[in-house]
């Protein structure tokens, strides 16, 4: 009796740890809180910091809008205009239709001050580069955002030659590249000389020309006759991430 009331007063005493310690969700809200203070103190990054680290343990989209905010205040305007594209992307179940309002104006007036490139090539996995750094793998539906000005774009696949086009864009221009890879004929495989060769099956039946019998009855020999056919082909296969600072619901 003495040893089980010992041990309900050790389990009582034990803290209740896995209550204690906050979810996810409340730890993503304390550093939401905590970085729009810092938004409104002006400490942008201060504030970009707490907001990832808060999208990082609680990964909802909403803090996206936050983050686009806080790096348009910094000047960051290409990663502001990526934010609110994706913010946009995925606010169709928000409710407040404020917080959309809002970033749609923003990206507008963005996309205003920016140019802006979409990629398009039917040849699947092909990389697609701007000014030298890939940007992702076609199919790609995205928006890259740029500064006015020359730019230039690649796309570059196995077994066919790359495409490259130089671009002039000014603000508020949006161009979509149509990238037609043609077949790199030196990238092909060497033929086998041994594959061009037809042969006869083996299963393939005796000519009838071929059988002592036929010219036994015919009774004469035909001289200079050839009878034979070859028949050869070939194919080439030619291959965007806060003001109205928002919080987690």
């Amino acid at each position: 009796m003495t040893i089980c009331r010992a041990l309900l007063v050790l389990l009582l005493a034990v803290p209740p740890v896995m209550a204690d310690q906050p979810s996810a969700r409340e730890q993503a809200r304390a550093l939401l809180r905590a970085g729009n203070q810092l938004h409104d103190r002006g400490d942008y990054v201060g504030a970009l910091q707490r907001y990832r680290e808060a999208r990082a343990l609680f990964p909802t989209f909403k803090i996206d809008f936050n983050i686009g905010v806080t790096l348009e205040a910094m000047g960051r305007a290409i990663e502001a205009a990526e934010q609110f594209e994706r913010f946009l992307a995925r606010a169709s179940t928000i409710a407040d239709s404020s917080i959309v309002s809002s970033a749609r104006q923003r990206l507008a007036a963005l996309r205003s001050r920016l140019a802006s490139v979409s990629v398009r090539c039917s040849v699947r996995g092909a990389m697609i580069a701007v000014n030298g750094g890939d940007i992702g793998e076609a199919p790609f539906d995205g928006r890259v955002y740029l500064r006015p000005g020359t730019h230039r774009v690649a796309v570059r696949a196995e077994r066919y030659l790359r495409f490259e086009r130089e671009l002039f864009l000014e603000a508020g221009d949006h161009r979509v590249v149509v990238a037609v890879l043609r077949s790199d004929v030196a990238a092909r495989p060497p033929r086998d000389p041994a594959a061009a060769t037809p042969r006869r099956s083996r299963g393939r039946p005796t000519p009838v020309y071929k059988r002592w019998w036929f010219w036994t009855l015919v009774g004469a020999v035909v001289a200079g006759g050839v009878v034979g056919g070859v028949v050869a082909g070939t194919r080439g296969d030619g291959r965007v991430p806060s003001g109205e600072l928002g919080t987690i619901p």
